[in-house]
């Protein structure tokens, strides 16, 4: 069975609160949440809306787009651009809410003989 979204991400989930050393209900509690929500998300047995994603990172001192990543060394590299570049996370409450209010942004590839320069 191919894995889906849902149970990469709450791979990426349970692997980031193994790391934080917190147990479901240390989280659930954190966040004010059943801990058998969390378990469901970490299955993915129940899908993860942004906002929840986002809380769910800052609880766990992760960046949200790093939650986001297919593999842990992309994860890892995210974290670490994140950190060196002294930004806050692609996905926080703010740039987020930015994000959706904007008008989406079309790019068109350079026509043919002009130069990018």
């Amino acid at each position: 069975m191919a894995e889906t979204i849902d149970h990469l991400i709450g791979q990426r989930l349970a692997h980031a609160r193994a790391e934080a050393g917190l147990t479901l209900r240390e989280l659930g509690a954190r966040l004010n949440w059943d801990h058998s929500t969390l378990s469901s998300y970490e299955t993915g047995r129940r899908s993860l809306s942004l906002p929840r994603l986002i809380a769910l990172a800052h609880a766990l001192g992760r960046s949200p787009s790093a939650l986001l990543a297919s593999s842990e060394e992309t994860a890892q590299l995210i974290e670490r651009i994140e950190r060196q570049g002294g930004h806050a996370n692609l996905l926080s409450t703010t740039s987020m809410g930015n994000l959706l209010q904007d008008e989406p942004t079309v790019l068109t590839p350079p026509q043919q003989g002009t130069s990018m320069t």
